[in-house]
């Protein structure tokens, strides 16, 4: 055999040895793979790499000797006749499939187009004959719902007019998963313009910025819940309309003056101590 075949990877392999013995291995390798003989001793560490740099080139000559053995026979046979006639039809017969296909896939892009269309239209057919109002407050077309309820970025839009309106509320330091579910399910009862009222009536409720008996106030999760939204937007929260309750029990709060009423009542005593 005329070459030696070494992978790069070898280089690993004699990394223990040193450069004394890496010339002498390569030395014997190359002596054993264009002679086949075999060193007749060693003087190092190159002992220990020799049988496997060896097994290497005894598997690069079985396969020099398999190549040089087929081209002694001629090689590959030439393709019969037959077949390169037939394989000359096959461009051919390949582009009409292609034609085909593209004009297949152009009708079905076609069709699924006017399908979309006539959705639409029937969708704003009817958006048109219903409105959606609460308790007389400001009314929402159907068709504006549709549109607003995109579910692209609800969210995010929702998250951005609470930290407008609700400015002295807490706000959120991350836009969760859960959050981004809660507002979507939030605009599926009210539209992200109900919801843009809402935030801006829990920003001006004093009750929901923490004028109550317990100190409570609103925030973002609380305010996306329909059902919560849905009181604040009914105007349930709204100045005015919270009564202030003792924190000791859950009666209802009178104000009285108890001064007037102990000046009251020693005042009763003197005038009958007087009269009696």
């Amino acid at each position: 055999m005329q070459y030696l075949k070494i992978w790069t990877s070898f280089r690993d392999v004699i990394a223990p040895l040193t450069d004394e013995e890496a010339g002498r291995l390569f030395r014997m390798m190359l002596v054993y793979a264009e002679t086949g003989e075999e060193p007749e001793r060693f003087d190092g560490n190159e002992s220990f790499l020799f049988p496997v740099a060896k097994q290497q080139i005894d598997l690069t000559r079985d396969r020099y000797d398999k190549l040089r053995a087929n081209g002694a026979k001629g090689g590959r046979p030439p393709k019969r006749r037959t077949e390169e006639d037939g394989n000359q039809t096959k461009p051919n017969e390949t582009k009409e499939n292609q034609t085909k296909a593209n004009e297949s896939k152009q009708k079905q892009t076609k069709a699924n187009e006017s399908s979309k269309e006539r959705g639409k239209s029937n969708s704003n057919s009817k958006c048109k004959s219903s409105n959606v109002s609460v308790k007389g407050k400001e009314d929402f077309s159907c068709k504006e719902k549709s549109q607003e309820n995109n579910r692209g970025g609800v969210a995010d839009h929702l998250l951005a007019a609470y930290a407008a309106s609700c400015p002295h509320l807490s706000q959120p330091k991350r836009l969760t998963e859960l959050r981004r579910i809660a507002a979507q399910e939030a605009t599926r009862d009210l539209t992200v313009a109900e919801m843009e009222k809402v935030f801006e009536m829990a920003g001006k409720s004093q009750f929901l910025n923490g004028d109550n008996d317990r100190g409570w106030k609103a925030d973002f999760d609380w305010l996306i819940k329909p059902e919560n939204a849905i009181k604040v937007l009914e105007g349930r929260y709204s100045n005015g309309t919270q009564k202030p309750k003792n924190a000791f029990h859950n009666f209802e709060q009178r104000s009285v003056n108890y001064d007037e009423l102990l000046a009251d009542e020693l005042g009763g005593r003197r005038k009958r101590k007087e009269t009696g």
